[in-house]
């Protein structure tokens, strides 16, 4: 029973004065009737009706019927002066009304729905003053409403869905200006409804899903209907579902479609639910959605062409629920974490857990609540997603953050599919889930972008992270990074430093000839490499290609105390192009640089030069000239070579190098 007469008819529900009958057959009874308020019979097809089988039910309040095949109804029915709840459903056969239904004057809820049989209703409805509710929903038979609808002027909640025949309402419609609810959903005729609709200030639920609109005529009133539904501010409810098809079916240009449903929604600054479900035409969403500051669900249940969410969807602080399922085409998906203030109350990211997109952003981790949330979207199991962006407020209070950052990453799986990954405002322990560690490579084989930015240095993360690792990832090409003590970057060959390379105190850089190469490009770009914020005071680089020199690279790193080049390539070639060096190196060391014959010129320009390690370089050879300008060296180690060696322990060299105190194994 509706929840109106189970209202009306609550304080009459005993076993005398309220009746159920369910599958019922036979003569309804009327023993003992003369005190029932409420009466429910479901399953009417075997029930019958005689004239006088509600005459005595005098005091009759809620009359419920339903599922008969009856032609005609007991006159007795309209003599019930005391009836507020009348719902006659699904009487697929009834094809009339009496004149006499005028004389129920104390009904306020009447529902017909189903009573597809019906061709008309009595011109005394309009006598029913007193009705708040009326559903004719399913009376598919409808051509026509009396001239007397409009005479109920007290009506609050219409619901005409399903009458796809009916038409000529309108100056009915318009002047029910107490009209609150409206349902028109698998309609057909809308000819000169947007003035009916610009007329009812005061409407706030209206359904115009499902339209029955294959002429050309039916498509150009659906268009004329987006200004009225704008001057609706006080609409909360708009069901747009399957609307837009027959527009954007016809439509010439995509902006056509995304303006077309922005004069929809514009102005309606109460709307708290918009239903877009099932519009297979609709593409894309205007940004315009990002005013309906109230809305609280958006529907996107089954549009399948659908590519992208509108980026000030974001906005929308009161948002809790964006559906999202079988949206196939979906490409990118901004999505943005809201949570309820109250303690036990989860924060809306499992609605993710139907996306599978190109690329995702997801924005304000900090209001996630619980891990089981990050859990349930699997994200490990989207394999469309080629970007991933994950987003921390860099200004979110200290504090406000629900669960560990760490542990909320590392529950974050992104699928092997994936290509660029972006962290921003992370503010974790540590950056190492366990989908890093040992070697992200092995788990995200296609990466080629990591950008990591944004990170708060008074909380998070890589303020107090030692050491960070890239290793092995043949497809890396851009990996951007804030300020980290230790930077490893190993076998990385198609990774490079451009546009910034990454800040950190040490860099190993092995196997990466593009990143050494890189280094170099940035010249004349008017940045300085690292040392604007954190300068490399210390780097190792093994196993790479020197192409543009040692004395180039050293130019970028003006901070840089300590280099060790290790089995490195083209370091006779680094002499030629001499750029000055900075003053700060103090520790050189060579190892195993097998193509080195005698030291590069370069060394002449580093006066700062404390310490000098020469190891397993078997072809080289010092010249005495070379060494005579490093007047503050105070070290230098030769290893594992033999030549070198001799030469210095020479009585001739042994004398000039006795201020260096060389040590030898």
């Amino acid at each position: 029973m509706h929840h109106l007469a189970w209202g009306f008819a609550d304080c009459y529900l005993d076993d005398v004065q309220y009746r159920l009958l369910t599958d019922y057959t036979g003569e309804l009874a009327t023993d003992n009737v003369d005190n029932i308020r409420a009466l429910r019979c479901v399953g009417c097809s075997k029930l019958e009706f005689k004239d006088d089988s509600f005459s005595l039910m005098r005091h009759l309040d809620v009359l419920e019927l339903k599922e008969s095949t009856v032609q005609k109804l007991p006159d007795s029915i309209w003599q019930m002066r005391h009836l507020g709840y009348l719902k006659i459903s699904e009487f697929s056969a009834l094809v009339t009304l009496p004149e006499s239904l005028g004389h129920l004057i104390n009904v306020f809820h009447i529902d017909l729905s189903g009573c597809s049989g019906l061709a008309n209703l009595p011109e005394s409805f309009g006598k029913l003053t007193r009705l708040v509710h009326a559903s004719l929903s399913g009376c598919n038979g409808l051509l026509t409403l009396p001239e007397s609808f409009g005479d109920l002027v007290n009506l609050s909640h219409v619901d005409l869905s399903r009458c796809h025949r009916l038409s000529g309402i309108l100056e009915g419609l318009q002047k029910l200006d107490k009209l609150v609810y409206l349902d028109l959903s698998y309609w057909s005729c809308f000819q000169g409804l947007e003035k009916c609709l610009g007329s009812l200030a005061n409407l706030e639920h209206l359904n115009l899903s499902n339209p029955c609109c294959y002429l050309a005529q039916h498509r150009s009133h659906l268009q004329g209907l987006k200004d009225a539904m704008g001057q609706l501010t006080k609409l909360r409810y708009l069901n747009l579902s399957m609307f837009l098809d027959p527009i954007f079916y016809y439509h010439q240009s995509h902006e056509d479609s995304v303006q077309f449903i922005g004069d929809c929604v514009r102005g309606l600054s109460s709307l708290e639910h918009l239903d877009l479900s099932h519009n297979k035409f609709l593409v894309d969403l205007p940004e315009s959605l990002g005013d309906l500051k109230k809305l609280h669900t958006l529907d996107h249940l089954g549009c399948i062409r659908l590519k992208r969410l509108a980026k000030r969807i974001g906005e929308i602080s009161s948002l809790k629920l964006i559906v999202l399922n079988n949206c196939r085409g979906l490409e990118s998906c901004q999505f943005v974490v809201h949570a309820d203030d109250r303690q036990y109350n989860k924060s809306n990211l499992d609605q993710l857990e139907v996306v599978d997109c190109k690329e995702l952003e997801i924005s304000c981790l900090e209001k996630v609540k619980y891990m089981e949330e990050a859990q349930r979207i699997r994200l490990v199991e989207k394999q469309k997603i080629k970007t991933l962006k994950l987003r921390w407020s860099v200004d979110a209070a200290q504090g406000s953050v629900k669960v560990d950052e760490n542990a909320l990453l590392g529950e974050l799986v992104p699928p092997h599919s994936l290509q660029c990954l972006q962290l921003h405002g992370y503010g974790g322990e540590t950056c190492q889930p366990g989908w890093w560690v040992p070697s992200i490579s092995s788990h995200l084989p296609n990466l080629v972008e990591v950008t990591m930015e944004d990170f708060p240095s008074d909380r998070a993360a890589l303020s107090r992270v030692s050491k960070v690792t890239i290793d092995d990832m043949e497809n890396l090409k851009v990996f951007l990074f804030p300020g980290v003590a230790e930077l490893v970057i190993q076998k990385c060959p198609e990774l490079s430093f451009v546009p910034i390379p990454p800040k950190a105190q040490k860099m190993v850089i092995s196997g990466c000839n593009k990143v050494m190469s890189s280094w170099g490009k940035r010249q004349g770009d008017g940045e300085e490499g690292t040392s604007s914020s954190s300068p490399v005071t210390e780097l190792v680089v093994e196993n790479c290609n020197l192409l543009l020199g040692v004395s180039s690279l050293l130019h970028h790193l003006p901070g840089l105390c300590s280099l060790t080049l290790k089995n490195c390539d083209n370091l006779i070639t680094s002499s030629a192009a001499i750029i000055q060096a900075p003053s700060s190196l103090q520790s050189l060391c060579f190892f195993h640089c097998e193509e080195m014959i005698s030291l590069p010129e370069y060394l002449d320009d580093l006066s700062s030069l404390q310490e000098l390690t020469i190891q397993s370089c078997h072809r080289m050879e010092f010249s005495l000239q070379s060494m005579s300008k490093l007047t503050k060296l105070k070290d230098l180690y030769i290893l594992d070579s033999p030549e070198l060696k001799r030469w210095c322990e020479s009585n001739e060299n042994e004398l000039k190098l006795a201020h260096i105190r060389p040590k030898y194994e």
